[in-house]
């Protein structure tokens, strides 16, 4: 077995650290055996075939989507067109998502008021409930119920002021 040494001195020759002594290898076939090597090999192809068996039940999500979005109940984008409700989707473990955005204004009630509505071919499997905290105006929340119709309700607001200056973003994630 060999080794190598190595100190490190200044300019005048005068050794600064001590001296290290390291073993080399030489023998580089301990390092891995042939049937160590298949074995390799193999456990990577099994995992090449699962990546592989993942990403065919996976998707990126789609570009954004305005078609069969519709405002309803005198609600209009709060400003800018990347307000109007727009949708996306994916398919994730062979589930579809969708995923549903939008900023609105001209909202004058809650309970149940559908302000938004989609396409049926991105309704929930179910009645879902969203509740949640947004940066609204004036700092309050609102509660959306997602429903059959393929619409989008406001339930209410935090605290049930309404004001059609006032504006909600909107942002939910579903499977269909």
């Amino acid at each position: 077995m060999g080794s190598c040494t190595a100190a490190i001195i200044d300019k005048d020759d005068n050794l600064l650290l001590p001296q290290t002594s390291v073993a080399s290898i030489i023998d580089g076939d301990s390092l891995a055996k042939a049937n160590d090597l298949e074995a390799t090999n193999v456990n990577i192809s099994k995992l090449v075939e699962q990546i592989n068996l993942i990403n065919s039940n996976n998707t990126a999500w789609t570009d954004w989507s305005k078609e069969g979005m519709a405002l309803l109940n005198g609600a209009q984008q709060y400003s800018e067109d990347g307000d109007y409700p727009r949708y996306r989707t994916r398919v994730i473990n062979g589930n579809k998502q969708v995923q549903v955005k939008f900023r609105i204004k001209g909202v004058t009630s809650g309970g149940d008021t559908a302000y938004v509505s989609f396409p049926s071919n991105i309704k929930p499997t179910g009645i879902s409930q969203l509740g949640f905290s947004s940066p609204s105006s004036s700092g309050r929340t609102a509660s959306w119920l997602i429903e059959g119709e393929n619409t989008v309700k406001l339930h209410a607001t935090s605290d049930n002021n309404y004001n059609s200056q006032f504006w909600y973003p909107f942002v939910g994630t579903w499977e269909v």
